[in-house]
């Protein structure tokens, strides 16, 4: 159980600290979500939430913060665009289950 609980703590801190980051919009947009993201968690992320071809550099932190919080079942009805700890915990959530698919299939092709 306390392995468990070292592990989810420092999740916890990333995904907080990400939330920190864009809350300060100006700046969200400016940096990488590669600080939070490795690459091919933002492409994965990208693949599922955005109809496009994936692009050539990182989105920003601001779209991944906002992507992750979608696939959290996230949807600004109060237009506030707050979003819930509790949103972006499952979010990622889904994102490390749809990692763990990846990874599992790419083991069975080889």
């Amino acid at each position: 159980m306390e392995r468990m609980i070292t592990i989810l703590a420092f999740v916890a801190i990333r995904l907080m600290q990400m939330k920190e980051l864009a809350e300060n919009k100006e700046e969200a947009k400016k940096q990488s979500c590669e600080r939070t993201f490795s690459t091919l968690e933002w492409r994965m992320l990208w693949s599922k939430m955005e109809n496009k071809k994936l692009p050539v550099e990182a989105p920003s932190i601001y779209w991944g913060y906002y992507s992750l919080a979608k696939l959290g079942g996230w949807y600004d009805s109060k237009r506030t665009g707050r979003i819930s700890v509790k949103t972006i915990w499952e979010g990622w959530a889904t994102l490390m289950q749809m990692l763990d698919g990846h990874r599992t299939m790419e083991k069975l092709i080889q």
